[in-house]
């Protein structure tokens, strides 16, 4: 049988001990006794990290040269979908000078189809989308090459 040894710990700093006896199942003198033990087991500070600074930046750099790709794309995309729209309502009403509301809805309704056409049309040159024309449906090509 072992000798006893004291402690005097703040109350709160015991409860919690005590708390996390109970959670383990424990009695406080094995909790504390384990607790030692667990705290005198050789163990590194030091941690080799995974990559270095270097690699680090590297694929960082890769990142961002990724991101902004996609931002030139998506950007390039926005342009062509809302150039289309928009300078079909410029047009429009450069045609018909203090056009109304209604008149200029009426107009980009009637002149949809064609624009749509041309969007499908740049979609499937571009790649994002695959048609099937005979059928005349449209899925989003999935064949993923990264650019």
């Amino acid at each position: 049988m072992g000798k006893q040894t004291s402690t005097y710990p703040p109350e709160e700093q015991r409860e919690r001990w005590k708390k996390r006896a109970d959670e383990l199942n424990m009695s406080m003198s094995e909790f504390l006794a384990s607790m030692t033990e667990a705290g005198l087991k050789k163990f590194e500070r030091d941690v080799e990290p995974d990559f270095t600074k270097a690699e680090l930046r590297e694929q960082r750099a890769d990142l961002l040269d990724e991101l902004n790709q996609a931002r030139n794309r998506i950007q390039k995309l926005e342009q062509q979908v809302y150039r289309g729209e928009r300078q079909a309502i410029l047009d429009h009403i450069e045609d018909n000078p203090s056009a109304e509301y209604h008149e200029i809805l009426s107009h980009v309704q009637q002149t949809a189809g064609k624009r749509l056409t041309d969007h499908l049309d740049f979609l499937t040159i571009e790649g994002e989308i695959e048609s099937n024309t005979s059928e005349q449906y449209f899925v989003v090509d999935d064949d993923d090459g990264v650019e």
